[in-house]
C-alpha cells in the first residue's frame, strides 16, 4: 500500500489488513494478511498502475465526469474523461476489466458483502462522453467546413479549449477522418 502519513495517523494499514482477514473469514477464502507494508509509489511501478486503475474505478463510480461546467476543475474533469474514454474504447479493455476486476461493498457492521457491478458504471460513463462527445465534434465539424484544412491550434482555440486538451481535439479530428480515437496515439 502507498506509504501516506495520513494513513498511518488513521491507522489504515492495520484496518485494512483487519478488513481483508475479515473479508477471507466471511467469504471462506482461506487466506490471512499478517501485515500491510507502505511502500513508496515512486519506487513501485505495480502499485503505480494499481493506483491508476483504482483512481479510474473511483472516477467512474464517484461520476466525476458529470461535474463538467460545475466546477473550477472543469478542464482537469473533461482531460480525465477523455483519457479513460481512450482507455476503455483500446481493444478490448472493457471486457478484460469487467471480467478481471471484481468489486465488493461491505456497509458498516452489516455481515453481507455485495458485488458491485463495476459494468453498471462502465456503461453511465460511455453513454454520457459518447453523447458528450457528439456534441463537440459537430461543433469541430463546423469549424471545419467553416475553415478547411487549417491548424489544429486554430480548430482548437475556436472550441475554446486549453493547451491540456489538445489530444482531446486530436482524437476528435482523427475520429472525424475516419481513422479512430487513438490513431494520433498509435501511429
Amino acid at each position: 500500500m502507498d506509504n501516506n502519513q495520513e494513513y498511518s495517523d488513521l491507522e489504515v494499514y492495520n484496518r485494512l489488513e483487519e478488513q481483508m482477514n475479515a473479508h477471507s473469514a466471511y467469504r471462506n477464502k482461506g487466506y490471512r494478511v499478517d501485515t500491510v507494508i507502505p511502500q513508496t509509489s515512486d519506487d513501485s511501478i505495480p502499485l503505480q498502475i494499481i493506483d491508476v486503475f483504482m483512481g479510474i474505478i473511483v472516477f467512474l463510480m464517484e461520476k466525476r465526469y458529470k461535474n463538467v461546467n460545475e466546477k473550477e476543475d472543469d478542464v482537469t474533469l473533461k482531460v480525465k474523461s477523455d483519457l479513460i474514454y481512450r482507455f476503455l474504447i483500446q481493444d478490448d479493455n472493457i471486457n478484460k476489466i469487467q471480467r478481471k476486476v471484481n468489486l465488493y461493498k461491505w456497509e458498516g457492521n452489516e455481515e453481507h458483502v455485495s458485488e458491485v457491478n463495476l459494468g453498471d458504471y462502465i456503461s453511465e460513463f460511455m453513454a454520457y462522453k459518447t453523447q458528450f462527445d457528439i456534441k463537440e465534434m459537430i461543433r469541430l465539424e463546423k469549424f471545419r467546413n467553416e475553415y478547411p484544412r487549417q491548424t489544429t491550434k486554430l480548430y482548437r482555440e475556436a472550441m475554446g479549449y486549453k493547451n491540456s486538451q489538445l489530444k482531446m481535439i486530436q482524437g476528435y479530428i482523427d475520429e472525424l477522418d475516419g481513422k479512430g480515437r487513438n490513431s494520433y496515439f498509435l501511429s
